[in-house]
């Protein structure tokens, strides 16, 4: 208004005023998970990975203050108890929050998603439970997780594959992941021997070792070691799947014998 109305520039008297509450829009949680090389950049998407291999798991997402409750142990359950990010064989019904039973998860590696206020929660004898599976998640919900591949325990018509899920014994549906990796799991290996004579022999008289190998995929390629109790007594290489070995020079008295199957590729078996 102006002055010839009687009201100055600055009268606010005719004004009117309101209190008005902004607030921040709540953060939508969705988690996600993907798997690269072990570059951490390139996607792993369907390249073959055998036991050995390392890949770079990353996870966004993930509610760092979800999970509250769970056991107790080692986490006090009045914590956040994070998430298992690993990798396994796991049954195609395997999610917790189903009732799966843990027979139904067979783990290779494993990380255990945690932020730093939890980890410092943790009593102080109990951290190094925890401190060698650590994987650090951040205020973001974000997580990167580094693997050495290890191979899981057999499951029949197991799927291998990187899971994630609510750690400390908490159920959480939404962060039930899961990204099927191409695995090539080793070849088992079956190690069987036989000793002639099957009586007592004599001193000095020849004591024949013959090894069988028997593995579930193809002929297996290696060399069998011989020994009597903790001692290695000899090593002679398969021919087919067997390896025979003989000697004289056992003493008198009870032995215990043995043999031990050493493939040539030893990434590729599992004895």
């Amino acid at each position: 208004t102006s002055a010839a109305h009687g009201l100055s520039f600055t009268d606010r008297s005719l004004d009117s005023f309101a209190d008005v509450a902004v607030e921040e829009a709540p953060i939508v949680w969705e988690p996600a998970i993907e798997v690269f090389q072990s570059d951490g950049v390139t996607p792993l998407a369907s390249s073959p990975v055998r036991a050995g291999d390392s890949i770079v798991v990353k996870g966004s997402g993930f509610d760092p203050l979800a999970n509250v409750g769970g056991r107790g142990m080692p986490i006090p359950a009045t914590l956040p108890q994070g998430n298992y990010v690993v990798f396994g064989s796991f049954a195609s019904n395997w999610r917790p929050s189903t009732g799966a039973a843990s027979a139904t998860r067979k783990v290779g590696s494993q990380g255990w998603a945690l932020t730093d206020s939890t980890f410092a929660g943790i009593p102080t004898q109990f951290q190094s439970i925890v401190a060698g599976q650590r994987v650090v998640l951040a205020a973001d919900g974000t997580f990167t997780w580094t693997a050495v591949i290890s191979d899981p325990d057999d499951l029949a018509n197991g799927n291998f594959g990187v899971y994630t899920y609510g750690a400390g014994g908490v159920n959480n549906a939404s962060q039930e992941l899961y990204v099927p990796l191409n695995y090539a799991p080793p070849t088992r290996t079956t190690t069987t021997l036989e000793v002639l004579p099957t009586t007592p022999s004599t001193v000095g008289e020849p004591t024949d070792l013959t090894a069988t190998v028997a593995s579930t995929t193809g002929t297996p390629t290696g060399t069998v070691k011989f020994f009597d109790g903790n001692t290695e007594i000899g090593s002679q290489t398969l021919t087919g799947s067997t390896a025979t070995f003989s000697t004289t020079a056992l003493a008198s008295g009870n032995h215990q014998l043995k043999a031990t199957f050493v493939p040539t590729a030893v990434a590729d078996f599992k004895t």
